[in-house]
């Protein structure tokens, strides 16, 4: 399996005025949810910045195809990094203080800099196939995002939507990358590689969603409670995704195993402003 010929990448230069809700847990008053989504956004402006470095240094190297499908994943990366720090910072930082949040980050980017440009592929390939199987739930199942403001559930669903969109590049980088590999040894380095990458990003998401939680001042048993609830049974959005994860373990996997191209279509519906 490899990707469609004609799987495009269209990026989508999109401005989104997401201010300061009335209420600093934005996601339908529920500062579990707001947390939720408060600590991947933060994550976003570095995290595509360190995508976008990966991803550049084969580019040379790279089919004239795939030129092309790095030059999109780009330019739809460099726009999502754009409007998550403009909505950090007026959505969010308006009511949380992100530094520690940024500072951690910076650290654990450094040091994947320090780490061999294959393994820094496979560990982007790896990210990316999160972002892909949550924007493909996040917009087929719209509960996720209803009780969000509609200018900022624009925002999700055209960020989910390219992120369908551009979901193998990473992942054909890697394969460009260790292409002088046997495929076993390609296997379990993309294995070992997302076992490590599975573990800091809940790290991080456990660290994130605590400095939230600290700062409104609820950081304790209970609320972590709300949280098991809140991913793994309503909405439950770890639950109904877990499986889709473990597809990448499987020898062969490739993103495009399943063409979601329909739900890129469904998101531009719910992306565009009523008339």
């Amino acid at each position: 399996m490899s990707t469609p010929a004609d799987a495009a990448i269209h990026p989508r230069d999109l401005n989104f005025r997401c201010e300061a809700a009335a209420s600093r847990w934005w996601m339908g008053n529920d500062p579990v949810a707001t947390a939720y989504y408060n600590a991947f956004s933060a994550s976003f402006p570095q995290a595509e910045r360190y995508f976008v470095e990966c991803v550049r240094r084969f580019r040379e190297q790279a089919p004239a195809v795939l030129q092309k499908q790095i030059a999109g994943f780009i330019a739809q990366e460099s726009m999502h990094s754009r409007e998550h720090l403009a909505f950090n910072r007026d959505a969010i930082c308006r009511g949380y203080d992100l530094s520690r949040i940024d500072a951690l980050l910076k650290r654990r980017f450094d040091w994947m800099r320090t780490l061999h440009p294959m393994t820094q592929t496979a560990a982007t390939a790896a990210l990316e196939h999160f972002t892909t199987i949550l924007a493909r739930e996040a917009i087929r199942n719209p509960r996720h995002l209803e009780t969000a403001p509609e200018e900022i559930r624009r925002l999700w669903c055209w960020h989910a939507a390219e992120e369908i969109e551009h979901k193998a590049v990473a992942f054909d980088v890697f394969l460009l990358s260790a292409s002088a590999l046997s495929p076993l040894a390609r296997w379990l380095l993309r294995v070992r590689v997302m076992a490590a990458a599975t573990f800091y990003l809940c790290d991080f998401m456990f660290g994130g969603m605590a400095e939230f939680f600290r700062q409104d001042g609820i950081l304790d048993f209970r609320t972590w409670v709300r949280f098991l609830r809140f991913v793994f049974v309503s909405p439950g959005v770890i639950r109904r995704i877990f499986g889709r994860y473990l597809l990448w373990y499987a020898p062969g996997f490739h993103p495009w195993w399943s063409d979601d191209r329909a739900l890129v279509v469904r998101a531009e519906e719910m992306i565009a402003l009523p008339a």
